[in-house]
């Protein structure tokens, strides 16, 4: 679906035992950059609960060797090392091997590899889970295939553009084989 509201939109990504999240998948390095120790920073409570039902463990990649350092550094600095880590090296080797279920993906790396990235991780997610691509409107040619793919209805998402910032794709995955 191109634009819209999803129908049960509070239910995507909880796990039956009341998880928000399980496995966190991100091909950026923001994960131990900014995303935790921000919110976290900024008072966001239930991120002292990260491995206590919100997010079990969390997997970034980042090809950057000096950012992958800043990233892993933060997440240790931010008391998170032993629920997240930064791979080094190219997100399609080092996102090979994931744990799964999956619940989130969060893509914000390099652009042509939006889709590769997520035929890799596609087997491993949990059916509800959600999918999120950054700077669609930043980069919006080069990211034309991966919004028609996720919002064509045959891969087993649902997607729609959010008109925020730069631009996000929020998809769900179906649990559905591909039609």
């Amino acid at each position: 679906m191109k634009s819209g509201k999803f129908s049960s939109a509070g239910e995507f990504g909880h796990t039956d035992d009341g998880k928000v999240c399980e496995y966190l998948v991100e091909n950026a390095s923001n994960l131990g950059d900014l995303t935790w120790k921000e919110l976290k920073k900024k008072g966001f409570s239930r991120f002292e609960g990260v491995g206590h039902g919100l997010v079990t463990v969390g997997i970034g990649t980042e090809i950057e060797p000096s950012k992958c350092s800043r990233a892993t550094a933060n997440l240790k600095e931010a008391g998170l090392e032993q629920w997240a880590e930064v791979r080094l090296g190219d997100a399609l080797e080092t996102l090979r091997e994931v744990p799964e279920p999956v619940d989130l993906v969060f893509l914000d790396g390099w652009k042509d590899l939006y889709l590769p990235v997520l035929e890799l991780v596609k087997p491993r997610l949990r059916p509800g889970a959600v999918v999120i691509a950054d700077n669609i409107f930043t980069f919006r040619k080069a990211l034309r295939p991966y919004v028609e793919y996720m919002q064509s209805g045959n891969h087993g998402f649902e997607s729609t553009t959010l008109k925020i910032a730069d631009g996000f794709e929020f998809s769900v995955h179906h649990g559905r084989p591909d039609a």
